[in-house]
């Protein structure tokens, strides 16, 4: 588990670099950036929800499917907004000021961490799977904010999340899809595709 003195605990954290983490900040530093890059055929499978779809005329029944969650993890701009008019503030929050593309000024709540990220669009950064690690290992009032694209950032934080997680994404045009940190399979087949390989990558 991450420990981070008082004094920091309000910092902007570029990188994921945060103070006692010295693996984010050792990546950081050093520059080290591998792109896994999503081919164009998985793009077309990844239109199919990942989990259970809540449509947007229904989407009032989202607080019971994720009541009781350990852990609640919102992918998205609208992702975010929706569930905040809802009433339900999330853990972790995943952002990159965009909605379908288009440069969007959305409600956010104001995280007690904050950790900035470079994600170029189509592609899942080495930088950013430390960011999930991160978030994931701090655990509440943490926002994720993606210089580029957030969209496949959805995968690690299947992979990665604690038992007992949900994580929130958009289905454009139809609502949000809720997917059980349980159910990783699909996401690890896809990262896998993306070149990705699981050796050292772990849960917090």
């Amino acid at each position: 588990m991450v420990r981070i003195p008082d004094r920091d605990r309000s910092r902007q954290v570029r990188g994921c670099e945060v103070a006692g983490h010295k693996e984010a900040r050792k990546v950081c530093v050093k520059g080290v950036l591998k792109l896994y890059r999503l081919p164009a055929d998985l793009r077309e499978e990844l239109k199919k929800p990942l989990g259970k779809l809540v449509r947007n005329e229904s989407i009032s029944s989202l607080r019971g499917l994720i009541e009781g969650a350990k852990l609640v993890i919102t992918v998205g701009d609208e992702t975010l907004d929706t569930v905040l008019r809802l009433g339900i503030t999330p853990d972790v929050f995943v952002v990159d000021g965009r909605v379908m593309r288009r440069v969007a000024s959305l409600k956010r709540p104001r995280p007690r961490f904050s950790i900035a990220v470079k994600n170029p669009p189509g592609t899942i950064s080495s930088e950013s799977i430390l960011a999930v690690k991160l978030s994931l290992e701090l655990g509440k009032e943490v926002g994720v904010l993606v210089d580029g694209e957030e969209d496949l950032l959805t995968l690690p934080y299947i992979l990665l999340s604690p038992p007992g997680s949900v994580i929130l994404y958009g289905q454009p045009g139809e609502g949000i899809v809720v997917v059980d940190s349980s159910d990783k399979e699909r996401a690890r087949l896809a990262m896998e595709r993306m070149g990705w390989r699981e050796k050292g990558l772990k849960s917090p």
